[in-house]
């Protein structure tokens, strides 16, 4: 098991200050911000504003786990091995996508409980990326940029980059929606990143598989109309950078990958992320 932190000591120094960084303060912590969606079970999702030590705002995401069904725990042995709590396997997510180069979470930290049955609880605290995602402003996005082609062209090929290094790196998300992908448009200065890398990983075999999954929650996920016009254009970029010759065998793949979603949960937006 790695270390606990992935972050500069100044950031460290604000979450102990404000009683972040044990288990049970985590827990108790009363000032966050609850996002936690419905059906997440025994999962927890909070947005903490706090200050640094130059009055400066800092902006963290919390994840807190309560013990996890056995069913959970037995795919993570699997997929991570063996003594792995939530938050750790997401901190080890966070250093690979970083590792990597891949635009996403900069710092993190974790601390987990253990009792007789293995982890009892764990939690991460995330920083921030710039922008909003995709699911809440892309719509608008397209709105406002709509008599310049280029900008969405833009967009379009930054999107495949991603993608790609993202695959060329030998890891999948494996919750590619648009709600894990942010856009930061600051004067035309265009960034994406990504976010909830906790099911990150680098598959052994069926890596195909794997890719189109990403690849089909994507397209599952944006808007429709840019899916009409820029889909192939983003698709292409994507096959070139990564290197696959096949392309009919992905793209069939997709299509049919995007329609058993459509007919199993309807449209967008999807379950809640590891559902």
């Amino acid at each position: 098991m790695g270390e606990k932190q992935f972050m500069p000591a100044d950031m460290l120094e604000v979450i102990r200050r404000n009683n972040l960084d044990t288990v049970a303060s985590a827990f108790s912590y009363a000032q966050a911000r609850d996002l936690t969606r419905a059906g997440l079970g025994h999962r927890r999702y909070f947005r903490i504003e706090l200050t640094d030590g130059q009055g400066r705002p800092l902006v963290l995401y919390m994840k807190r786990y309560e013990r996890e069904p056995l069913a959970w725990r037995l795919r993570r042995l699997l997929t991570y091995g063996p003594g792995q709590s939530p938050a750790s396997v997401e901190m080890e997510c966070v250093r690979s996508a970083n590792q990597a180069n891949l635009p996403t979470i900069q710092h993190a930290y974790y601390q987990e409980e253990r009792d007789l049955l293995g982890v009892r609880r764990s939690y991460i605290l995330l920083s921030a990326v710039p922008g909003v995602a995709l699911e809440h402003c892309f719509a608008e996005f397209m709105d406002r940029n709509a008599s310049r082609p280029e900008v969405l062209e833009d967009f379009t090929r930054r999107l495949a980059e991603l993608v790609a290094a993202l695959h060329r790196s030998g890891y999948v998300h494996r919750d590619l929606y648009a709600s894990h992908i942010y856009l930061d448009d600051p004067d035309g200065a265009m960034r994406l990143s990504l976010i909830d890398v906790a099911r990150m990983f680098r598959p052994r075999c069926c890596v195909f598989r794997w890719r189109v999954k990403d690849l089909a929650q994507l397209k599952y996920s944006m808007p429709p109309a840019w899916i009409e016009r820029h889909w192939d254009a983003f698709f292409q970029d994507y096959l070139r950078l990564v290197g696959i010759s096949n392309g009919r065998r992905y793209a069939a793949a997709v299509t049919r990958k995007v329609a058993k979603m459509r007919r199993r949960i309807g449209d967008y937006p999807a379950p809640a992320a590891g559902a």
